[in-house]
């Protein structure tokens, strides 16, 4: 130090750098932390968090490559996303949760895409139908849940629902011919369980269902026989009340052509019994008790609040979705042109032509 001073450094000047000095390290002390870790010591997923929360600068700022292909998602992966959510949802569905599912997908068919109705409508008929051994319960269900979603966002769904019925109705209905049909025939059964139920909840025209009967049978087959019996023990009762000669004729027709000479087999013996007794009104179609559930939430739903009846919302379909002629002549028709033609009651004119 007095080496120092004698250069003419004064001990004052020492004194106040050592002051100096102290308060630096005080400082530090009190900002001391968490070190920041180097990139190369933290892991790929804590790197990736990092990057995926941190928010770029708002104006000429640098968006690193993967943010911006983050913010610029094609409309191909969206649709995806939304026939993915679709698929998720139409499995769930349940009596339970039948109004949180319709509002959801409901809200995913706004945007008026037909490759997402298209994607809902097979997701539907491969669940209600594709399942050869689901409950009433379930089936009436998803009949009143593609009810609501007719009577909310139009009928384009519904329409398509009714081609691809009308499809693997043309294409499995010759399988059902024998005992070994199985599966198939059950899910030809779902299909004409469907249809009937759609009829009879208010939300498509008769002659769906009149067109149905009519492709299904064939004379002195008991099998054909008991898929008719199928659509009138759902739709029969409403058949009865609102085209009561339609329903009177195909009643005409049926048992004059399921006579059989000699003594039919117990089954069929049975079928034909139950047709007499449809003929002769004698037949309450205690069937539909298993969806006053149903009935009771179209009625109740708050998401149809104000939206009428599902006879306010009927689909119109004067095509004969079994007719493979009249199917390939209008295909290239919108689905809408085909199936949705309110004004003209073109449905009404053909059952009683």
């Amino acid at each position: 130090m007095d080496e120092l001073e004698e250069d003419g450094l004064d001990a004052d000047l020492f004194t106040a750098l050592d002051g100096i000095e102290d308060a630096v390290k005080d400082r530090k002390k009190e900002l001391k932390g968490k070190p920041e870790p180097h990139k190369e010591d933290q892991t790929f997923e804590e790197q990736r968090h990092e990057e995926t929360t941190t928010e770029p600068k708002k104006t000429g700022a640098y968006v690193p490559p993967h943010l911006r292909a983050k913010k610029s998602t094609t409309a191909e992966e969206e649709r995806a996303q939304k026939l993915s959510k679709i698929r998720g949802l139409v499995n769930k569905l349940s009596e339970g949760n039948i109004e949180l599912i319709t509002a959801e997908i409901v809200a995913l068919l706004g945007d008026d895409d037909q490759s997402i109705v298209d994607g809902y409508a097979r997701e539907f008929v491969g669940s209600a139908i594709g399942n050869p051994n689901i409950s009433l319960t379930l089936l009436g269900t998803y009949c009143a849940h593609m009810v609501a979603i007719t009577m909310i966002s139009g009928g384009r769904p519904l329409a398509r629902v009714m081609e691809l019925i009308g499809a693997f109705v043309r294409e499995n209905l010759p399988a059902v011919s024998d005992e070994t049909s199985g599966s198939i025939k059950a899910q030809v059964s779902n299909c004409c369980k469907v249809i009937a139920l759609v009829f009879t909840f208010g939300a498509v025209s008769p002659n769906v269902v009149i067109d149905l009967i009519r492709f299904i049978f064939t004379p002195n087959d008991m099998h054909r026989l008991d898929l008719v019996l199928v659509v009138l023990r759902f739709a029969g009762r409403k058949l009865r009340k609102d085209n009561l000669q339609d329903f009177s004729e195909i009643l005409d027709v049926l048992t004059d052509d399921s006579a059989v000479t000699g003594e039919p087999s117990g089954k069929y013996q049975f079928l034909l019994g139950e047709l007499e007794n449809l003929k002769n009104n004698k037949v309450n179609f205690t069937a539909l008790s298993h969806f006053e559930a149903n009935f009771g939430w179209l009625k109740s739903s708050s998401l149809l609040r104000g939206r009428g009846t599902p006879e306010d919302s009927l689909l119109q379909v004067p095509v004969n979705i079994f007719d493979l002629e009249q199917v390939e002549r209008l295909k290239d028709t919108p689905v809408v042109a085909r199936c949705e033609r309110l004004s003209r009651g073109e449905g009404q004119q053909r059952i009683q032509g």
